[in-house]
């Protein structure tokens, strides 16, 4: 009988912080090895559009690099036009 380990919370809170560095395949091997419940795939297009996302340390600054002003009130679509 084939024996699943599945670490406890305390178990993923010691392991090496080597694994939060690991990506690609390594990455996928490692999730593979460690839990039971669902298995992972190494997807080359998901590593490439994660390329071309924005880092939230811009996303965070950008009001303050590029000026911009916050309104007093939220612009909504809360009324619909007619036809």
């Amino acid at each position: 009988m084939n024996e699943i380990k599945i670490e406890a919370s305390e178990e993923l809170l010691t392991r090496p912080v080597e694994a939060s560095k690991l990506t690609g395949v390594a990455l996928v091997n490692y999730v593979n090895k460690r839990q039971p419940f669902f298995e992972a795939e190494y997807s080359p297009k998901a590593e490439q559009r994660l390329k071309h996302l924005m880092k939230t340390e811009f996303v965070r600054n950008a009001p303050k690099a590029f000026n911009v002003e916050r309104n007093e009130e939220p612009i909504t679509n809360v009324d619909i036009p007619e036809r």
